[in-house]
């Protein structure tokens, strides 16, 4: 920490009970009160006192405690709220000796990334007072304590809930992403939730923690849906493992629920998941995680072979007769169901035009899988529905 320069006047916390005791990032602010008083062995007043209080890059000042501050004490300029000013009364030997300032700080994403870029760091504020002795301007800088045990920063991560089942399109189901905070302090009061979803997607409904969320939706550049929303209050009060307040505190979790339909197999069903953090219009954190939605594998092959159950018997001169045509599935299937044909039909008839009559010959009779059927006018048969 730096010296005094010319050791006339020195700043302190006033006692160990004002010293910044809990800042949570983005969250409530905290009081803190330090003392100005003479130091050095000078007679003479120290006159004309400006105090600039240069504080740790990501701590805001907030506004001047009168409740805490010795009468006298003014804010001069707080247009810089990482450095505000104040104004002090002369202080002499032989007169007023100290005074107090009390401020209401506040942590923002400013701490975050500085302390992202070396967490040994020392936290703790500088004093510039600039002040009048014996017809000398002179300047000196001191510190106070530092207080890195009290800033409580939260810390989100997300995970994927149990792997939905394979889908092909059509198929409408839901999934889980639990969002954790596991700091050791740090809590926050609000959480932006984004998705991005492939192009195979369709998200029909979000629920955090039960309740349905309202979202907005925009199209990406690729095609991608983009939701966004943001979590708080009730929906923090649902919490698992919480207290119950609107605050998402350490160690709670909250699960969000999507409900989604698989539009497009070519589209893509990949998505990023992300919730974010902040305060001041800017973004302190973030954490993402991705996810699949399976696409099922298999790929059905229609085979139709002559023959089957019953034998051929071929027609003759007013002589009915009959042929079997014998349909298979010689498809592939990796994903239960997913080899399988459904609606599926067959061109039944005569000739090129799959007519009832062709030339001498004409259907009277038509039956699939064991069940008579009345032989169609069109050439399409369906052969669903039948067992």
């Amino acid at each position: 920490m730096p010296s005094h320069a010319q050791n006339h006047l020195s700043v302190n916390y006033t006692s160990a009970a004002t010293v910044p005791d809990h800042l949570n990032v983005c969250g409530a602010p905290d009081t803190v009160r330090v003392t100005v008083s003479l130091a050095g062995q000078s007679p003479f007043a120290r006159t004309q006192i400006t105090a600039t209080c240069h504080l740790f890059s990501g701590i805001r000042f907030v506004g001047l405690d009168g409740g805490a501050t010795s009468a006298g004490v003014a804010l001069l300029d707080d247009s810089d709220p990482s450095a505000p000013v104040f104004s002090l009364p002369d202080l002499s030997p032989n007169g007023l000796t100290l005074v107090h300032i009390g401020m209401v700080i506040r942590a923002d994403c400013g701490i975050v990334d500085t302390l992202s870029q070396n967490g040994m760091l020392e936290v703790f504020d500088q004093w510039q007072l600039d002040y009048q002795l014996d017809g000398q301007t002179l300047s000196e800088t001191d510190a106070t304590a530092e207080y890195r045990d009290a800033l409580a920063v939260p810390f989100f991560t997300l995970q994927p809930g149990t792997p939905p089942p394979p889908a092909r399109p059509g198929d409408c189901l839901t999934r889980q992403i639990v969002v954790s905070n596991s700091a050791l302090n740090g809590s926050t009061d609000t959480l932006w939730y984004t998705a991005t979803e492939g192009a195979g997607l369709s998200v029909q409904l979000i629920e955090a923690n039960g309740i349905p969320l309202d979202f907005q939706k925009t199209v990406g550049p690729f095609g991608d849906t983009v939701l966004t929303a943001v979590l708080a209050g009730a929906v923090f009060e649902a919490n698992s493992f919480g207290n119950g307040d609107a605050s998402f505190d350490p160690d709670e979790a909250l699960t969000i629920v999507e409900h989604y339909c698989v539009v497009d197999c070519a589209g893509g069903t990949e998505s990023t998941h992300a919730v974010g953090w902040g305060c001041n219009g800017d973004l302190c954190a973030e954490a993402t995680v991705i996810d699949f939605v399976p696409l099922g594998e298999g790929t059905p092959k229609a085979a139709f072979s002559k023959g089957g159950a019953l034998p051929d018997v071929h027609a003759g001169y007013c002589a009915p007769g009959q042929t079997t045509i014998t349909l298979t599935n010689d498809g592939i299937e990796f994903d239960a169901g997913f080899g399988a044909m459904y609606d599926l039909w067959a061109g039944i008839g005569l000739g090129g035009t799959f007519g009832t009559e062709d030339g001498r010959f004409r259907i009277t009779s038509l039956r699939i899988a064991g069940v008579d059927v009345v032989p169609p006018a069109e050439p399409l048969v369906a052969l669903h529905g039948h067992p």
